[in-house]
């Protein structure tokens, strides 16, 4: 269905270029319009346009560059798209570029939803040898559980290395994705919205002028400014009150940096919002027991909150259960647990770090000068963001010692990979392993 609106909007646009006042973008002119078409339901969709010098002075094929902006480009202010990459583009080139540009704009509250198109009928499990050559391979770097489901069943398991199908594994940073989904579901209950100033929660921040520009969003995406967190605090991290109260290290929206104090005061914020329920009773009760997995949170901050950025741990085939629950987009058992539109919102990457998104990372491309920027990308999932083989909705909850949870919608597939510490581990090698049946390097 996207597809199809796309090219129908692309099609409506370069038919009525007379609708517009115009809008210039520095020196580059970009036209305004609006696109209104029956497909089933009513469709509009505003957009920004550039046309070549040439356009229309001769009959010639013109190639085109779509652009889907990120959430924050939601709404009906032209100028709020975060367009920049195309602006410099433009503006380096005189503003002769060779081709259309057409970028839409989604309303406020809607998305693009990639994760709705329908999964090709002949998918099928990987082959045994496939998923023996992963697991074989996962083994060799000190891993203790490799789990693939298909479709909503286990295909495949296997324990090594002192892991046991009974026995609740670290997650580490895998435990953030926990929160992603918590934030959702109270965007739902209507506790909070994404991009409501966080202050709301955290009241002190009100009486400072820069923490009192944080969104929620901004918190989960690891926007915020706010210190990412210190040397050790993956086990023994402050109380929460004192997470909120470390300074700013960058400013809100500015920049992506990764770490768990983040999350912790995003969990701070709802809880105080939630009033008398703890967040830890609100993620058991709208996420996790719905879903009938257990999540163990051994690792506390000071004041004996679940330290959320890195203190989970589960057994293999709940964390295979709850990539399943995101997989089906949010139901369990034919029930809408989380809405499929909220829960997509996990999946936006931010201008910052394409490649993140509301505690998730995402199959999406990355640049050279982000790579160098971010060290925890070029380190962890660089390699995926860029490979040009993957599916691009792949998507996964990342820890510390190659724990991982990786989701395929159009694979129909959810894979859990848990270890011990390891160096050598490489998520391109395993997934070509599993999904190739060869080496990333052949």
């Amino acid at each position: 269905m996207l597809a199809t609106i796309i090219a129908l909007l692309a099609l409506a646009a370069l038919g009525a270029v007379a609708d517009a006042a115009g809008s210039t973008q520095g020196t580059v002119r970009l036209e305004r319009g609006r696109f209104e078409k029956a497909i089933q339901y009513q469709v509009i969709l505003r957009h920004l346009l550039y046309l070549p010098p040439e356009y229309g002075e001769k009959e010639a094929r013109w190639p085109m560059i779509v652009y889907l902006h990120g959430g924050a480009g939601r709404g009906s202010d032209f100028d709020k798209m975060p367009w920049y990459p195309l602006s410099r583009l433009l503006r380096e080139s005189g503003s002769n570029l060779p081709f259309v540009v057409l970028m839409p704009q989604r309303p406020e509250d809607d998305i693009w939803d990639v994760a709705a198109q329908t999964p090709p009928a002949d998918v099928s499990a990987p082959p045994a040898a496939a998923m023996k050559a992963a697991a074989d391979y996962s083994k060799a770097q000190n891993g203790q559980t490799c789990v693939v489901m298909f479709d909503g069943k286990v295909v495949f398991e296997r324990y090594d290395n002192g892991g046991a199908a009974d026995k609740a594994q670290m997650l580490a940073s895998g435990s953030k994705s926990f929160v992603g989904l918590a934030a959702v579901a109270a965007v739902q209950d209507k506790v909070l919205n994404l991009d409501d100033p966080a202050s709301d929660g955290i009241t002190e921040w009100k009486n400072d002028p820069d923490k009192a520009k944080i969104t929620y969003r901004q918190l989960l995406t690891m926007t915020s400014g706010l210190t990412p967190g210190e040397w050790g605090n993956a086990v023994k991290a402050p109380a929460w009150k004192e997470i909120a109260g470390k300074p700013l290290s960058g400013k809100p929206g500015a920049q992506f940096a990764y770490g768990a104090y983040h999350l912790n005061a995003f969990a701070y914020a709802l809880e105080r919002k939630l009033g008398t329920e703890t967040f830890e009773a609100y993620l058991k009760r709208r996420i996790l027991d719905p879903i009938g997995i257990r999540v163990e949170w051994r690792f506390r901050c000071a004041d004996n909150h679940p330290q959320v950025g890195g203190g989970a741990f589960v057994t293999a085939k709940d964390w295979a259960k709850y990539g399943e629950f995101v997989r089906l987009r949010g139901t369990w058992d034919g029930k809408e647990v989380v809405d499929a539109k909220l829960l997509a919102e996990c999946f936006q990457g931010t201008p910052q770090n394409p490649a993140y998104g509301l505690t998730w990372w995402l199959k999406k491309e990355v640049t050279a000068e982000q790579l160098k920027r971010i060290p925890i990308l070029a380190r962890e999932w660089g390699d995926v963001a860029n490979a040009d083989w993957l599916p691009a909705d792949l998507v996964a909850a990342c820890g510390a010692g190659k724990q991982r949870l990786y989701v395929i919608p159009s694979l129909k597939l959810v894979i859990v990979r848990q270890g011990g510490l390891s160096r050598g581990f490489s998520d391109l090698e395993f997934l070509s392993l599993l999904l190739r049946g060869k080496s990333a390097s052949k």
